[in-house]
């Protein structure tokens, strides 16, 4: 569907994509004094969040919006999601080791709580980086950028159509790409798909199902179909992708060090035994998410006017 030309603000369209910025900007400030409280692990993951969702719609909407404005609001959320993500990283892969850490052997315990105490400093460290970014003059301009943009986004728009159908049709239309290209991405035979691949396809499942619950507000069931079916791929793919990097983070440290590396070893086996049963379950987690998402894409494709 070409673009209409012209410059008007449109009023369901200014309501549409200012609340979707508002939406994120509140979750950042709602979430930054628990980040500077001491970097809460809920609170660091909606920093994350929030610039990951926004950096997805702006995407969606980037075609009725000021290019250069998008240029720089895109870009500077980039740089604060690569100040949150080592942070998250780190909060994930603590979690993940402190259990099986504490059922190490009583003789292994204490290189045991001394691994733990490595990654504990690397967060902490991550985590000051992170403060100076959020304390910095970049992060408040990006706050004062998203609280405007959320009460009057820049658009760019033409009068003469109905902008409720037209905008089904638009996120219809988006929705439905986000999912044909995580479609393409997986391929035809999911047996021999790579990590890497497997970690491409979390990306491209997470794209769309932003996009897809982005379009709920119009779309409704339809796009519900894919954001569901995009969620059950980025969870089982998300779970495989913390035990990826849980075993390199513990290859990498019994590499690193020159004493005793029992317990690392012993969970990086565990961790490569998980990553194999994830492998395994793909093809299968693959198939029930088409199933889902079958069910909205020929409404989508209606929405869009060529159903």
């Amino acid at each position: 569907m070409p673009l209409p030309r012209g410059l008007i603000a449109d009023d369901l369209v200014g309501e549409l994509i200012g609340g979707t910025i508002g939406v994120a900007a509140t979750r950042l400030v709602r979430h930054e004094s628990g980040v500077r409280a001491g970097g809460e692990i809920e609170d660091v993951h909606q920093v994350r969040v929030a610039t990951r969702r926004l950096r997805a719609d702006l995407s969606t909407f980037r075609r009725v919006l000021d290019p250069t404005w998008v240029d720089q609001l895109r870009a500077d959320l980039r740089w604060l999601a690569a100040l949150a993500g080592p942070v998250r990283d780190a909060d994930v892969l603590y979690l993940r080791l402190t259990t099986p850490v504490d059922g190490l052997p009583q003789q292994e315990a204490a290189a045991g709580a001394e691994l733990l105490a490595r990654l504990s400093d690397e967060r902490a460290a991550y985590g000051d980086v992170l403060l100076a970014g959020m304390s910095s003059r970049r992060y408040h301009l990006l706050l004062d950028a998203l609280v405007a943009a959320g009460a009057k986004p820049p658009l760019v728009l033409t009068e003469g159509y109905d902008s409720r159908v037209y905008w089904q049709r638009v996120l219809a239309r988006a929705t439905r790409n986000r999912w044909r290209a995580l479609a393409r991405a997986v391929g035809a035979d999911q047996s021999s798909t790579s990590i890497a691949q497997l970690h491409a396809i979390r990306i491209r499942a997470k794209r769309a199902r932003y996009t897809a619950q982005t379009a709920q507000q119009l779309c409704a069931s339809p796009a519900g179909f894919i954001a569901d079916a995009a969620t059950a791929i980025q969870g089982a793919l998300g779970e495989l992708h913390d035990a990826v990097v849980a075993e390199a983070w513990l290859r990498t440290d019994v590499q690193s060090r020159s004493g005793p590396a029992a317990p690392a070893r012993m969970l990086m086996t565990t961790e490569r035994v998980e990553i194999e049963r994830r492998r395994r379950a793909w093809p299968e987690v693959w198939a029930s998410a088409s199933l889902t998402a079958q069910c909205g894409l020929p409404e989508l494709e209606a929405l869009r006017g060529i159903g």
